[in-house]
């Protein structure tokens, strides 16, 4: 417990990560918010009023939730988000982007974009559609396949 505490005080001191959502991941997850049913909207809103750690690696391409002991009564109980992910478009001084939300066991679990976070820094941002997508298709997954030389023309 100590040294997750260390960790996390070391990752806000470098920039890899805080106690609080980035105004891009705020945008959104309202975004993804408006288009979900109302009772998984509240639970999405009662996660991210829990005490969390949102990590920002490589470079807040991949940006994942650790909650401190997240009640289960805060979990998502639709079968739909043990494992999903959807797709949001982001408009970046009008350069389309995607960001990816995903959703493990009935919490939040990651906000994933392809370009580090400081492209966006600075550009007039507009969030666009929500779609539903698979969770093999995370730009994680993309990654790790890259780095492990698993990555084709058929496999990105």
């Amino acid at each position: 417990m100590i040294f997750e505490k260390l960790n996390n005080l070391l990752c806000y001191l470098w920039g890899e990560g805080d106690w609080k959502l980035r105004d891009l991941h705020r945008q959104i997850i309202d975004k993804l918010m408006t288009q979900l049913e109302a009772r998984v909207s509240d639970k999405i809103k009662s996660q991210l009023g829990h005490k969390y750690f949102i990590q920002f690696i490589p470079e807040g391409r991949i940006n994942t939730f650790f909650f401190d002991k997240l009640p289960n009564d805060l979990l998502i109980s639709d079968s739909g988000f043990q494992d999903c992910l959807f797709k949001v478009e982001v408009f970046a001084d009008g350069r389309k982007q995607q960001a990816q939300v995903t959703f493990y066991k009935g919490r939040i679990f990651s906000v994933e974009f392809k370009k580090p976070h400081k492209f966006f820094v600075s550009k007039d941002i507009k969030i666009g559609s929500v779609t539903f997508g698979k969770p093999k298709d995370t730009f994680t997954a993309v990654i790790d396949r890259a780095a492990h030389g698993q990555e084709t023309d058929n496999n990105p």
